[in-house]
């Protein structure tokens, strides 16, 4: 089995080149997804490698922002003649919160914070007041544009300044509790807790420990992630009282970090999962 991994030339990527290169595949190759082009004529739509060309191979594991649409032509292109991970139907989810919300919602697997999706910043001034506290989220995914605020007229002079420039907006409950990311390679489940510098509300940057997750919310994860369509990805929990949330999904996430935290080789586990799962498929799809 041929195996591609799409992406940007970054450790995490070049962390799964070099272990995918010791396992069992025929051909591994790593490409920038900015040396690509999706080329379409009136006979077909193809991928092209730096104009010249022609991308075949039998799985593509595609590593890029979640937010860029040009990832999900790419995979949407892909996937009618390979095996594509994640799918096109995961990045166009991921992509939009309001399209990862209704997402959650379908998959009947996890639970989500009271979450109002506007087209507007005046309906989502309606929408702010309701809460005593909120998570403020730009309708674009990508990790970025998230704001926790306390007092509704905060959130209505945000929004104000905001109009016109990014939208819609994504207006979700505050749920305090821990926050808790797991990553989901393959059929296992990796769990990190973290701790927030006592300034920050929801941060990347604060202390992280392995934990190990109870197996109830493992399950869950991993049939969201049949429903998502989507093989190895990271999510964010917030353990409240007696139940989890899930705020957040990202396809492009710190694989070192889970790796370092957890002991385990997380590119080995997710080569090995690919041998496993997709032989079968790709010789189905080239008969």
């Amino acid at each position: 089995m041929d195996i591609c991994i799409i992406g940007y030339r970054d450790e995490n990527s070049r962390y799964l080149y070099e272990e995918f290169r010791k396992k069992d595949f025929s051909k591994v190759f790593l490409t920038d997804i900015s040396k690509l082009n999706v080329r379409i004529s009136n006979k077909k739509i193809s991928i092209y490698y730096k104009n010249k060309t022609e991308l075949n191979w039998d799985v593509y594991l595609l590593r890029t922002g979640a937010e860029d649409y040009f990832s999900y032509l790419v995979a949407n292109t892909l996937e009618e003649k390979a095996v594509v991970l994640p799918s096109s139907k995961a990045i166009l989810s991921v992509g939009d919160r309001g399209l990862l919300a209704k997402t959650i919602f379908e998959s009947k697997s996890l639970l989500q914070p009271v979450t109002y999706i506007s087209s507007s910043d005046e309906a989502a001034k309606r929408v702010a007041v309701k809460f005593k506290k909120i998570a403020l989220k730009f309708g674009k995914h990508g990790g970025k544009g998230v704001a926790i605020i306390n007092k509704p007229s905060t959130s209505s002079d945000l929004l104000s300044i905001f109009s016109g420039i990014v939208q819609p907006f994504c207006i979700q409950k505050f749920v305090e509790g821990e926050i808790i990311k797991s990553l989901v390679v393959g059929e296992e489940v990796i769990g990190v807790k973290e701790y927030l510098p006592a300034e920050e509300e929801r941060s990347n940057k604060g202390k992280k420990e392995y934990l190990r997750l109870k197996e109830e919310i493992k399950s869950a994860l991993l049939k969201f992630a049949k429903y998502l369509g989507a093989d190895f990805f990271e999510a964010d929990l917030i353990k409240g009282k007696r139940k989890y949330f899930l705020i957040d999904v990202s396809l492009n996430p710190d694989l070192k970090m889970y790796a370092d935290l957890s002991g385990k080789n997380v590119g080995a586990i997710f080569a090995d999962y690919i041998l496993r799962n997709y032989s079968i498929v790709q010789k189905n799809l080239n008969f």
